[in-house]
């Protein structure tokens, strides 16, 4: 596509050259053959013819030309009679100046043909084996971890890869590999991109920024030829970062309703993942915010080897977030409070909350930023996020029985997590790559015990836990697959079963729920402690 882009504009240069030069000639053509004679009446012609100053004249359409000394002059050839012609040799003129612009613009056209034909295209353009030149350079990155905030966690896990990074043959010598690709997962405005430049701008090294949906060409084989540019400048400047955002719109998993384009470029997006050899120093960072729509082919290992999930922030993250965005402001709050009041608010809405506030202060006169100002604007931000919702205090303790629930049941099925958050996709950490049956219906149970938790505690189901029905689902499916689903199995006995489960550890329940709505996230290790022996072997 490069090359046929390069070709058109070498082709729309030498065309307004050309037209240039046509132009140019014609014009000058023009002035030097423009007609200087010096019109005059008879009473001076009779008067040149009595001098005897006249021997030669010619014609040339309605005019009678001769020349006297250095001048030439011209009469209207009607206003002569006959015997004022008598003595003058009159011949008529073969010079025909339209024809000649004819003949002139037809050479010229003729010319361009043959210059076209022999043009100075580029010798890289007309070799089709030649390399074509790329417009794929590495960004540079101005964001470093101390622009980003409330993602601790997530910096620790990065780290050994911006010393792999900076120190390639550190580990290479002593024969450590290091993963091809890092998946960073999470809902919109976590601060995945953000993340992703900050590790770049640690590390020191090149960063090519893609969106997912620049691989999408409506031209066959242009996504995967791009993937491959990639791949390839990213190589030749290793050690490198290649970052994808959403991903998904290239690696989403390929089924009946699949676009031939689209399955080529992910094929080739797989053959680059697969080429590269072990500390090549190019690490592909992926960003997806649904990565159960990701092809299980990009998941594999080998390809995206580390997955790091990156959720809403919590009550202290938050509250970081909003001493980061603050920090060049002028305000009169107790960040704590206002990061209390925006659950469910992402670091991309905190930075949005923060800037209409200050813009609201600005127009309310306000020297500083307050408590006003923030309530002023806060519904606004949060209307404007589609996935969140705003829960009341009520609605904030029916949530948190329902992931207290959640943690019960894992607990109980020795089911292995690292944290769950009051907001938010509560996710397990153990995958198996061989499932038993009982294995499946542990973990529809699993997605099943937040509304156990509400028949229990509450004696009534709500609106929350879609995700949660929707994994149900696919387990089903999947084992409707493999012919696991017999005529015992029903959701509703699997159901009931939680029921008495979340019963046995009521009590637990309503003090994992409490912990939740204080903290608002609570680690592995932190209900452990809690559980206290409650549970055996945890």
């Amino acid at each position: 596509m490069q090359k046929s882009s390069l070709m058109r504009k070498h082709k729309k240069s030498l065309y307004i050259g050309i037209v240039s030069f046509i132009l140019v000639l014609i014009l000058s053509i023009i002035l030097f053959f423009r007609d200087r004679s010096i019109l005059i009446n008879t009473q001076t012609f009779d008067y040149a013819l009595q001098k005897d100053s006249i021997k030669e004249a010619w014609i040339d359409g309605q005019y009678l030309y001769f020349n006297l000394g250095k001048n030439t002059y011209k009469i209207w050839k009607d206003s002569l009679d006959s015997d004022r012609l008598r003595t003058i040799k009159i011949k008529e003129s073969s010079f025909d100046f339209t024809s000649f612009l004819f003949w002139i613009a037809l050479i010229a056209i003729l010319l361009w043909i043959y210059i076209f034909k022999k043009t100075t295209i580029p010798k890289y353009l007309q070799k089709n084996d030649a390399r074509e030149i790329s417009d794929i350079k590495p960004v540079v990155s101005q964001v470093d971890f101390s622009n980003v905030a409330g993602i601790s966690e997530v910096k620790e896990e990065l780290e050994d890869i911006i010393s792999f990074l900076k120190l390639p043959k550190k580990y290479t010598d002593i024969g450590i590999t290091f993963p091809k690709g890092v998946l960073l997962v999470g809902p919109p405005g976590v601060g995945k991109t953000l993340i992703a430049k900050a590790l770049a701008k640690e590390s020191g090294v090149p960063f090519f920024y893609q969106s997912g949906a620049s691989f999408v060409q409506i031209y066959a084989g242009m996504g995967a030829k791009r993937v491959r540019e990639l791949f390839e400048v990213a190589r030749k400047m290793a050690p490198s970062i290649i970052f994808i955002d959403e991903i998904d719109a290239v690696g989403k998993a390929r089924g009946n309703n699949r676009s031939d384009e689209r399955e080529s470029t992910l094929n080739e997006l797989l053959t680059q993942l697969d080429g590269m050899h072990d500390n090549s120093g190019v690490i592909v960072i992926g960003a997806s915010n649904h990565i159960e729509m990701l092809d299980s082919a990009l998941l594999r290992s080998g390809r995206f080897d580390r997955k790091i999930e990156i959720n809403l922030p919590n009550l202290s993250e938050r509250t970081k977030i909003l001493e980061l965005h603050f920090r060049d402001k002028k305000y009169d709050l107790d960040l704590e409070a206002v990061a209390r009041s925006c659950v469910g608010f992402s670091g991309a809405a905190l930075a949005t909350l923060v800037n209409e506030a200050a813009l609201y202060a600005h127009k309310k006169r306000h020297k500083t930023i307050l408590l006003e100002d923030i309530n002023a604007v806060h519904q606004k931000v949060f209307l404007g996020k589609r996935a969140l919702m705003q829960f009341d205090e009520n609605e904030r303790k029916i949530l948190s029985v329902y992931q207290a629930s959640k943690i019960v049941c894992a607990l109980d099925l020795k089911l292995k997590f690292d944290s769950v958050a009051l907001l938010g996709e509560f996710l397990l950490t153990e995958e198996k790559g061989l499932l038993s049956v009982e294995n499946l219906r542990d973990k529809i149970c699993f997605h099943l015990s937040g509304m156990a938790g509400f028949e229990v505690l509450y004696n009534q189901r709500y609106t929350y836990g879609q995700m949660d029905l929707r994994r149900v689902l696919d387990i089903e499916n999947q084992m409707r697959e493999f012919e696991m689903l017999d005529f015992e199995y029903k959701r509703e006995h699997l159901l009931a079963k939680c029921i008495d489960r979340i019963s046995k550890y009521k009590e637990f329940v309503k003090l994992l729920s409490e912990a939740l709505l204080k903290e608002e996230r609570l680690s592995y290790n932190q209900v452990q402690e809690m559980a206290n022996g409650i549970f055996n072997a945890i």
